[in-house]
């Protein structure tokens, strides 16, 4: 039941009719900037509903939660690493100092690099 709450939760807090459409514009960036077969890392502290509309937006890049904090649901840092990592947070919360910072889209929305 809490994960329906918070579905509808982020729902409401898109203004617009269609969730996913207004989602969608919140990471249009990143889109540009991932290779097309890329395999890709996902940080969040975000509904759950988020993970699902990133996945969806970016086919045919897969993506995988790589450390996710939104209670009750939490998933520790898997220890995979991933060439790039998209943070999607309230906050700037992702600190590893093999990554840096390709892109911020705003909205909490950041792409990282690994450094070579």
């Amino acid at each position: 039941m809490i994960f329906i709450k918070n579905n509808m939760w982020i729902l409401a807090e898109y203004q617009e009719s269609d969730p996913l459409s207004s989602f969608e514009k919140k990471i249009e960036c990143l889109k540009d900037w991932l290779p097309k077969s890329a395999v890709v890392g996902y940080v969040s502290d975000r509904p759950p509903v988020e993970y699902l509309f990133t996945v969806y937006t970016l086919v045919p890049v897969l993506v995988e939660v790589k450390e996710y904090s939104y209670p009750p649901y939490f998933v520790k840092d898997t220890g995979k690493d991933y060439d790039f990592l998209i943070e999607n947070t309230h906050q700037d919360r992702f600190n590893e100092n093999n990554y840096s910072v390709v892109i911020d889209c705003g909205n909490g929305v950041r792409l990282y690099k690994k450094r070579d």
